[in-house]
């Protein structure tokens, strides 16, 4: 079975951030004995109108720059035109069976016009986006509709984005099947609160402001000033607002317990993790919740607003629900994350995130997909 994995972002030399957990399905299927070829036409640091191709950790990836035109919509028509042009070429070039692409607007428009031209070729399509109701709101709505109905499989990582699909109007053939997360191979302890307490964040602080940390920072200043524990707070992300929550976190006068420390690479928020007592995520919405499950397979609790995906995730042996956009809900959260951590085992977390979202795990949900398409 030959499988092409066809992205809106992938990682690259720039952004190593970027579609990552596009790149760890990519390590699921070959857990299961899948050799996937993965195909990026949005890559912005390869030269335009060139198609390069390279093997990184042993999957043969091309990758091109489709989109680099000043007329924005003339240049989005010249680049689906060669995104689909070498598109075509690959699947030739390496006999492709089935392409698997993600989000669709704009990989899976690529993807649904090539299959009007080689039927032979079908194609299945995962959503991740939090905000397809803006796109369903644009002209191009109706391409949308037939990507989607078109898709032999749509795959949504949450029942709450697979059901918003469905009350915009898109109808599809459609299953659930979650993010994944490379499960460390290194024993979980217990880690205990007595004097301080270690509260994590990883998240964007982009411009639509959808993490919630207008939220949690003055719940983080409420519960600072209400405890007796020396309180450390670590936000790992970057974007256009970091500033104003460094200045808020200032204005609050907490600055002395929160570490901003901006962006950094994949392989180092494990430590993070292992460090920390707790994982916070304060998000307005969520389809998923990639990061509660990294920190879930560290044995690490998360205590997260009620927002979509992680209603679907955490349990009481895992961590704690509290409503989405409430300052006082997030302080009470705070408290009992506290006060019952010592109820919290290390192991069945992990187990836990092992037992769903692991490389194996998914990766022979997605083999079966194909599988059932192919027969």
């Amino acid at each position: 079975m030959n499988v092409l994995i066809l992205p809106a972002w992938y990682p690259n030399k720039k952004d190593y951030v970027a579609g990552i957990f596009v790149k760890q399905q990519v390590k699921a299927l070959q857990s299961v004995g899948i050799k996937p070829v993965v195909y990026y036409p949005y890559d912005s640091e390869v030269l335009p109108n060139k198609l390069s191709v390279e093997v990184e950790d042993k999957v043969k990836i091309y990758r091109a720059n489709t989109e680099h035109g000043n007329n924005h919509k003339l240049s989005k028509i010249i680049s689906y035109i060669n995104a689909i042009r070498n598109l075509r070429r690959i699947i030739k070039e390496n006999n492709i069976d089935i392409i698997h692409t993600h989000v669709a607007y704009p990989a899976g428009i690529v993807s649904y016009m090539s299959y009007l031209m080689n039927k032979k070729v079908p194609y299945v399509l995962t959503e991740h986006r939090s905000n397809v109701k803006g796109f369903a709101d644009r002209f191009y709505n109706n391409i949308l509709k037939k990507v989607y109905f078109n898709a032999k499989k749509v795959i949504t990582v949450s029942e709450f984005l697979q059901e918003e699909l469905r009350s915009l109007g898109y109808d599809f053939s459609g299953i659930v099947i979650g993010n994944v997360i490379d499960i460390p191979n290194e024993e979980v302890y217990d880690k205990q609160i007595k004097d301080s307490v270690n509260i994590l964040f990883i998240g964007s602080m982009g411009l639509n402001e959808v993490k919630g940390l207008k939220y949690l920072i003055p719940a983080l200043e409420k519960f600072i000033k209400n405890t007796c524990l020396k309180v450390n707070v670590t936000f790992i992300g970057d974007g256009i607002y970091r500033n104003d929550y460094v200045s808020l976190s200032k204005k609050l006068g907490i600055e002395e317990n929160c570490n901003f420390i901006g962006r950094i690479p994949n392989s180092e928020i494990g430590s993070y993790i292992k460090n920390s007592n707790f994982l916070v995520s304060s998000s307005i919405k969520e389809t998923f919740g990639a990061v509660i499950i990294e920190s879930m397979s560290y044995g690490r609790p998360v205590l997260a607003t009620k927002c979509g995906g992680p209603n679907e995730i955490i349990n009481e042996t895992n961590g704690m629900l509290v409503q989405s956009r409430s300052v006082e809900s997030l302080y009470d959260g705070l408290n009992k994350m506290v006060i019952n951590y010592s109820n919290f085992s290390s192991k069945d977390i992990k187990d836990y995130a092992e037992a769903n979202y692991s490389l194996y795990v998914i990766g022979n949900e997605l083999k079966k997909v194909y599988e059932e398409i192919l027969k």
